[in-house]
């Protein structure tokens, strides 16, 4: 990897917002989680914001020529809680909002959204609290010109410390090969999700999955996904890409053409270039032809999702 062109700055949390409005920020979901945080996750890093302590950097890289709008490649989850707690999706640990109010911007996009304004001065913070959030400055490292392959390369090793990815997101993970890109396309199919690979940030509440504890006005409900509906994973296990596992291991069975071994080790090798199963299974993939597979494998899919249906209705 060639030496990157990198520019670090410190911009302020209601500058960053106007961007975020503005659409400027963008999601891969070739690499990108979904929104995973939970609300105490949320409220922590508010809490340190608001008692100025430092938060880690937010990597950025440019998109396309012009370069004025940007990839978001780490701090995805700080973002959105900023952004969120701004136009009131959660309050603080001790149960106060921020008043949009002190943000025009925050202010107008609400009326405009036909969201409610918190006026009640003992459930809001008070100016000179919102002000100090909103100057608050977040430390940020843009890559200013990188390729893709550079651009998967940095997120593979930024997740390789901290918190890790599950294992199925691991796989997925910037992987350009029609096996991975199947199975992305074709879990999103069956939660409900299916979007372009790059979304503006603003978009990941309406593709990312509502947990049964959870708080968050997300558009997925893991309650109403085949798999938690029909007891095959727990809610919780949506978090960690677990449907897309699911699949995963459905994929290869049928281009197989009979189970594969169910473990950890052998679903790595075929997400795993240097190993015979992946040219195999890209191979048998490409045979088939995407589309199609796609195609086939959804129809199978909806008899089975109908039949169930029918059985837990007693019209069968």
């Amino acid at each position: 990897m060639a030496k990157l062109e990198l520019n670090s700055v410190n911009l302020s949390i209601q500058s960053l917002y106007r961007m975020f409005r503005d659409n400027e920020f963008y999601v891969n979901r070739q690499y990108q989680r979904k929104l995973v945080w939970t609300l105490e996750e949320k409220q922590k890093l508010i809490d340190s914001i608001m008692k100025d302590f430092p938060v880690p950097l937010v990597l950025l890289s440019k998109r396309g020529a012009d370069g004025t709008s940007y990839d978001v490649i780490d701090g995805l989850q700080r973002l959105h809680t900023v952004f969120s707690f701004i136009e009131n999706a959660f309050c603080t640990e001790d149960g106060r909002n921020f008043d949009m109010r002190q943000i025009p911007r925050a202010a107008q996009a609400a009326k405009e959204d036909g969201r409610r304004i918190n006026s009640d001065d003992d459930s809001i913070l008070n100016p000179d609290e919102c002000a100090a959030f909103s100057d608050y400055t977040l430390p940020i490292t843009i890559v200013e010109r990188a390729s893709d392959k550079d651009i998967i390369n940095i997120f593979e090793r930024i997740n390789s410390y901290g918190r890790r990815l599950s294992d199925q997101e691991q796989r997925q993970a910037g992987l350009s090969s029609s096996f991975s890109r199947i199975v992305r396309q074709l879990s999103c199919e069956i939660r409900g999700d299916a979007s372009e690979d790059n979304v503006p940030l603003a978009q990941m509440p309406e593709i990312s999955v509502q947990g049964v504890r959870t708080v968050h006005d997300y558009g997925i409900s893991a309650e109403d996904t085949f798999w938690t509906k029909q007891g095959i994973l727990h809610s919780s296990s949506l978090r960690d890409s677990l449907d897309e596992q699911t699949v995963a291991d459905i994929v290869a069975c049928v281009l197989n053409k009979e189970p594969i071994q169910r473990s950890k080790a052998a679903l790595n090798k075929i997400y795993d270039p240097g190993q015979k199963d992946y040219e195999k299974f890209e191979h048998s993939l490409n045979k088939y032809g995407e589309d199609d597979f796609k195609r086939d494998f959804l129809t199978v899919f909806d008899h089975i999702r109908l039949t169930c249906d029918r059985i837990q209705v007693g019209t069968l």
